[in-house]
């Protein structure tokens, strides 16, 4: 009984703070991006790092994504307005600040851009956050590849306050609904849909509702403080992330990752009260975002020097230095940006609002 109600103040007292195993899982997940990306370079790295679950790092954000915004709004950030402005600042201004730079890259030097186009309509739609046919791949993506994830973001941020306004107390159990709604839609794939509206109807949708339930059952006190579950949960996340079914084995992303990902955002979140700040691990889940959207900048640059320079681009030991580098590139350039670009454009849209 008293460790239930030590969990209960600690939980209370922890909605005034940053929670650190969150921002902790930010950074790692944003560094399995760039380590995604960067095996994807050269045909020899896939070779070398055939399994993608590094890519599980899009999951992890998704998950914390809806984990947080059940977090903040039992805090008090029910104003729709207010609540869809702080979205809105958060994503859109770096956003813009990362496409406009893509487009001037690709004006000077396109040949670090693979499997893009630079029209008008392409850019502007994928601001605008819309899906829509990427001219060159025909795929769709927008003109910054990472932020196909944004386009699910900002959709469900957009979900999440209308229910806010339709029903402000059932708001999670209107998401959830909907949500849950556009996958069985999306499920029966209906052919005389347009591909722009199916892409709302990805299974991946449902890592959404796993974060938004998931902190109804963390504020329970139901994530029992006993060590053996903690690691038990930890470790049940970690491996079902990295063993992966066959690749001919056809399974929905919502369980190949998002299930694992529930799992180990839940085990970190059960070590909560004991987790020791940590500066490097915090500085890199603060700027996670910024990490995520300039990466792929210093990615491409190593990829178009790599073969210039003469430097092998076979071979496990070319494939261990180029992640390793990228690794570093990835996390300097990220926090650079959070520091000199990203922490300025929120200040400025902040004081805007005032």
């Amino acid at each position: 009984m008293l460790v239930e109600i030590d969990l209960v103040k600690a939980i209370a007292k922890m909605k005034t703070q940053q929670l650190r195993s969150i921002q902790y899982l930010r950074g790692i997940a944003a560094l399995s991006i760039v380590f995604f990306h960067a095996k994807e370079q050269f045909p020899g790295f896939q070779a070398i790092f055939p399994s993608n679950f590094s890519s599980a790092g899009v999951d992890i954000f998704f998950v914390i994504s809806g984990f947080i915004m059940v977090f903040i709004t039992d805090k008090g950030d029910r104003d729709v307005p207010k609540f869809m402005w702080n979205r809105i600042i958060r994503v859109v201004p770096l956003y813009w600040f990362y496409t406009l730079l893509t487009v001037f890259g690709y004006t000077i030097a396109s040949g670090l851009f693979r499997d893009n186009a630079l029209t008008f309509d392409h850019v502007i739609l994928s601001m605008l956050f819309i899906p829509h046919y990427n001219p060159e791949s025909m795929t769709i993506l927008p003109f910054v590849k990472a932020g196909w994830t944004l386009d699910y973001e900002m959709f469900f941020y957009f979900v999440f306050a209308m229910s806010m306004l339709i029903n402000d107390r059932h708001r999670i159990f209107l998401t959830c609904s909907f949500l849950v709604l556009l996958v069985t839609i999306g499920v029966y794939q209906f052919p005389w849909l347009p591909a722009e509206l199916q892409f709302y109807g990805n299974d991946i949708l449902l890592e959404f509702v796993a974060g938004m339930l998931l902190c109804r059952f963390y504020q329970t006190g139901n994530l029992q403080p006993v060590r053996f579950i903690q690691i038990c949960l930890l470790v049940i996340g970690i491996l079902t992330i990295i063993v992966q079914p066959p690749a001919e084995v056809l399974v929905w992303r919502s369980i190949k990752f998002g299930i694992p990902a529930v799992w180990l955002v839940a085990g970190m979140l059960s070590f909560e009260r004991f987790m020791p700040e940590l500066r490097l691990p915090l500085l890199l889940g603060n700027a996670s975002y910024s990490i995520y959207l300039s990466h792929f900048m210093g990615i491409a640059i190593l990829r178009y020097l790599y073969p210039r320079l003469g430097i092998p681009t076979a071979g496990l030991f070319s494939t261990l230095a180029f992640v390793s580098i990228s690794l570093i590139v990835g996390s300097l350039c990220g926090i650079i940006s959070h520091i000199w670009i990203e922490k300025p454009l929120l200040k400025f849209c902040r004081n805007l609002r005032k």
